[in-house]
């Protein structure tokens, strides 16, 4: 992934180096999976569509000292009228409690009840408007407005609402 655009997101996080990048700007291995959903809903946006739904569930890497660790996430991203165009329906722009809803449909029955939604301290994230997801003391993602800021950085015209979380909440049998 670009560098550059992860460090935005992602300063405190040490990239994994490509060895030999095919292109210069995609030079280190992604920290995380919303900087491709961000340049995608970019793009996206510029070609003028309103209403973006994007999920991806991959892997991401960082480096620790002289290790490399690699881990398993889902994310996703939310941006436009919570409804399709419809007659008769008020345009309602998704929200904060519309992303949540949507991690809570994905996570595991089993485990649903045990997380618990704390405010969010990520520097991308909309103060107030995010949380963290908590499991038996950990923190196992987030789900938040992005600042405006990060959104001005990514030219992103409306809204958008990410989640990320840890593969071993989401329900296998979804």
């Amino acid at each position: 992934v670009d560098d550059l655009m992860q460090q935005k997101m992602h300063p405190d996080i040490t990239p994994v180096a490509v060895a030999n990048p095919m292109v210069a700007t995609m030079n280190v291995m992604r920290v995380s999976l919303l900087t491709s959903l961000l340049n995608t809903a970019s793009e996206w946006q510029r070609r003028q569509h309103e209403r973006i739904r994007l999920f991806e569930v991959g892997n991401v890497f960082s480096r620790q000292g002289n290790s490399t660790s690699e881990r398993r996430l889902c994310s996703g991203l939310l941006s436009g009228s919570k409804y399709p165009l419809q007659c008769g329906q008020k345009d309602k722009e998704i929200d904060f409690y519309d992303a949540k809803e949507d991690v809570l449909s994905i996570v595991s029955s089993q485990i649903k009840h045990q997380i618990t939604f704390i405010e969010s301290d990520h520097h991308f994230l909309h103060p107030g408007k995010s949380a963290n997801l908590i499991l038996n003391g950990q923190e196992v993602g987030f789900v938040g407005v992005l600042h405006p800021h990060i959104q001005k950085q990514f030219k992103l015209k409306r809204q958008v609402v990410i989640f990320s979380c840890e593969e071993m909440l989401l329900d296998s049998t979804n």
